[in-house]
């Protein structure tokens, strides 16, 4: 995660909020996206930042399911910020 490297990480319905808060507590700023279900009927893709994500998760009323938490990479936001520059 510090590296700044893009990742992907598995993660159960018991243990996705504890792995979003400490992701957010590196960087709660870093683009996101979390599969719920994926290739089956109730398939769910949210996109945001990890603290968007961790909030959309935390108002949920129950958590089921398998998610995946794919993490861009923190040097795709630099580049972000000097393409933004160049304008």
């Amino acid at each position: 995660f510090n590296s700044g490297d893009a990742f992907i990480v598995y993660e159960s319905p018991y243990r996705i909020i504890k792995t979003l808060e400490l992701m957010c507590s590196i960087d709660k700023m870093r683009t996101a996206v979390i599969g719920r279900e994926l290739t089956k009927m109730h398939e769910e893709i949210i996109k945001g930042s990890l603290a968007e994500l961790l909030e959309n998760l935390k108002a949920r009323n129950s958590i089921k399911g398998e998610f995946v938490i794919i993490v861009a990479s923190s040097k795709l936001k630099d580049k972000n910020k000097d393409d933004d520059s160049e304008g």
